[in-house]
């Protein structure tokens, strides 16, 4: 952080803000009394500024600096980035402007906090009188807000779906919702069991369970809800909690019905709050807000999807992953994970272009840079948890049942990293692929390095050995694991290649790029027979067999 502050200062950073006449403004959080060694500035439009290490430090809100100058601020999977001299700034990978800049008041750096309030689950109020600014996380917040108060998309886990609700309100067990002192709200989606018969009938079955005590509760009349996804059908009741005689007493459920995507599901608001028009506006405005986590990477919808699979292995990621992020050909993903997870599976897409990847899980750690290999645009990520654990048991919307986590990826690199990168098959990082081409000099021309790569299988055996990690234990492995070995040699000294395998799948093959074109290379059959390369090095591709690109 200091590095940055020393470069602003360098870069001799001031903006004309007006200020209102300087007099202390006092800050609580959570009721508390906060003392900041750097007062807080109004506007002269009514907004704050306040310094902002201090500001986040007593939020307890982490901010990074990261390697491009920009400053990356997390709470409750909401990233905000922006650099303290550009006008712009980013939630979750969109573009927004400043309102008033960051500016620079006795070498320290302002941030004006209405945009952070404004996305994250915090408020304000303030006493103009005392010259008192309150702020609140969502533990201490009163349920009613603004109606400009934005809202946070979240996924249900259970169904597939995501939906949005007012920026404050917390994960639950089976939903989101807010409590405070005696009152609250509480909402979970579901899927309905399949109904031949239609919608109608699957509600009738849903309400007759005698699980959810509906007999034990007063109807009130159904309505009709036509939103842009679908038609839902709603279904109050009101609980009694007490004397009838007083409403404070009910509590007031709300159940919405609907269909999409060719499935039932079912939306569960309940709460004890005595606004009966709000809870019907509220539920109202989370059904529009509805959508299904199913994307084609072609229709740019931006999406962060957390399985079930997600809390259930006690998932934590520590580098910034959200929705629509940018990449330069990698994606950086470090993190945490049960201890029992030895890897993670990692599907990177675009339209029908697909990449497999793994990331090596050490005592419960990961740090991994993915490849985002297909160039320009949006990319499609599916981190997924390796076969045999035991893992949730619904899935979503087809989605395989081993998903950790889904996110899009914007890449602003033009040039396509794909055959130069690590990937299911190919390890060009493994300490002794490294070692095995650490003495080949870096000043020759493709073709040269590739062939005194290929003069290095001669230390290979033959054997039923499948993987390259096989391979490179024992050395020996079959025609797959010593076509992986030579395809990495490659790609760890930045040759583009590619593995080719016959229609049967029995013989694999390696082609690398030199001089404008594609070489073709049998390296098994060198390891076979290792005594005239030029029978095996830069030959001509057969054409009386079927030969397949693998997935890289």
């Amino acid at each position: 952080m200091k590095r940055f502050l020393i470069f602003l200062l360098f870069l001799g950073l001031t903006l004309s803000l007006s200020f209102a006449e300087d007099e202390t403004i006092s800050l609580m959080i959570n009721a508390q009394p906060v003392t900041l060694e750097q007062p807080i500035i109004q506007t002269e439009d009514g907004r704050f500024l306040a310094p902002m290490e201090e500001f986040f430090t007593a939020l307890q809100i982490p901010i990074d600096e990261l390697p491009s100058r920009h400053l990356s601020v997390f709470r409750d999977n909401i990233f905000l980035k922006f650099r303290p001299d550009y006008p712009l700034y980013e939630v979750n990978g969109r573009e927004f402007r400043w309102i008033n800049m960051p500016t620079m008041r006795d070498e320290v750096i302002y941030i004006e906090i209405d945009m952070f309030i404004k996305y994250m689950d915090l408020g304000y109020s303030y006493n103009s009188e005392e010259r008192l600014l309150d702020i609140r996380t969502s533990r201490a917040l009163d349920f009613y807000r603004p109606e400009s108060t934005a809202q946070k998309q979240v996924p249900s886990i259970r169904t597939g779906l995501r939906y949005s609700i007012p920026s404050f309100w917390l994960r639950q067990e089976v939903g989101y919702g807010v409590t405070l002192q005696d009152q609250t709200i509480a909402i979970q989606f579901d899927r309905l069991p399949p109904n031949e018969t239609g919608l109608e009938d699957a509600i009738i079955n849903y309400l007759a369970d005698p699980a959810r005590n509906i007999t034990l509760l007063d109807p009130l009349p159904k309505r009709s809800l036509k939103l842009p996804l679908f038609n839902a059908i709603v279904a109050p009741y009101q609980r009694p909690l007490g004397p009838t005689d007083d409403p404070l007493t009910y509590r007031y459920s709300q159940w919405g019905f609907f269909e999409l995507s060719g499935q039932y599901f079912v939306a569960n608001l309940e709460s004890n709050i005595n606004d009966q028009a709000y809870l019907i506006q509220l539920f109202d405005d989370i059904l529009a807000s509805v959508e299904s986590n199913t994307y084609s990477i072609d229709s740019l919808s931006e999406h962060y999807v957390e399985f079930r699979n997600y809390s259930l292995f006690r998932t934590f990621i520590s580098s910034p992953i959200y929705s629509n992020i940018r990449t330069a050909g990698e994606l950086t993903f470090r993190g945490n994970i049960q201890s029992n997870v030895e890897y993670l599976d990692v599907i990177v897409q675009k339209g029908k272009r697909l990449f497999e990847y793994q990331v090596p899980v050490t005592y419960g750690a990961f740090d991994e840079a993915i490849p985002i290999p297909f160039g320009l645009g949006f990319h499609q990520v599916t981190i997924l948890l390796p076969e045999g654990l035991d893992t949730a048991d619904d899935y979503y919307l087809e989605e395989d049942s081993r998903t950790l986590l889904k996110l899009s990826v914007i890449n602003r690199t033009l040039g396509e990293s794909l055959l130069t990168s690590s990937s299911k098959l190919v390890n060009k990082d493994h300490e002794l692929v490294q070692e095995a081409i650490q003495d080949i000099p870096t000043n020759l021309t493709n073709h040269a390095k590739a062939e005194l790569a290929f003069k290095q299988l001669e230390q290979f055996g033959v054997s039923r050995n499948d993987t390259l990690e096989q391979l490179l234990a024992d050395g020996t492995g079959n025609s797959k694991a010593i076509a992986s070995v030579y395809t990495s040699y490659l790609r760890a000294m930045n040759i583009p290649a590619r593995l080719l395998q016959t229609r049967n799948g029995i013989d694999y093959f390696v082609e690398f790029f030199s001089n404008g074109k594609w070489i073709f290379t049998r390296p098994y059959q060198y390891v076979q027979s290792p005594v005239a390369m030029s029978r095996f090095f830069d030959v001509k591709k057969p054409t009386d067999i079927q030969l397949d690109l693998l997935d890289y």
